[in-house]
């Protein structure tokens, strides 16, 4: 299971490798490590398509901002009547106990705000599917730094 991760990963990071040389592997005596680092226009070509195209939540004029500890994107979410909503959603992500951790923090669009609950609600689903396909690797998140210039991902897999 820990091999089909890491072909995962590699598939995954093979591009913006590719495009940006942005990435470092590196072994201790106990684990191998693979470090990821994106520029806040490589984090908003990956995140772009996946807002708009989502089932959920579709946006438009997407524009993405890094933060420190965070991802902010803004644009307009795409209403069922062909309206658009200006707003913004808030991203922290983080690792801890050898898992990606991530949480919208904030989410408002025209004016209405998810509240409290609903964020709860929203980020233990997230978390519960983050746990589970932690649950079927060996492989760890080791560290994840958002600056506000980079987005920065290491993972960890036992020798």
């Amino acid at each position: 299971m820990k091999t089909r991760l890491w072909i995962i990963i590699a598939l995954l990071a093979l591009p913006l490798v590719a495009c940006a040389g942005g990435f470092n592997v590196r072994s201790d005596a106990n684990w191998n490590y693979l470090t990821l680092t994106m520029s806040e226009e490589q984090v908003r070509d990956l995140l772009v398509p996946i807002l708009t195209n989502g089932q959920d939540l579709r946006m438009q004029n997407v524009t993405i901002d890094l933060r420190p500890g965070e991802i902010v994107a803004r644009g307009d979410v795409l209403g069922d009547g062909g309206q658009l909503y200006p707003g913004s959603l808030s991203i922290r992500a983080w690792a801890a106990n050898g898992q990606l951790n991530l949480e919208v923090t904030t989410f408002n669009f025209a004016g209405f705000n998810a509240d409290a609950g609903m964020l709860q609600r929203f980020n233990a689903d997230m978390a519960a599917g983050l746990a589970r396909d932690a649950a079927e690797s060996d492989d760890e998140t080791h560290e994840v730094i958002i600056t506000d210039t980079s987005f920065s991902i290491t993972w960890r897999s036992p020798k």
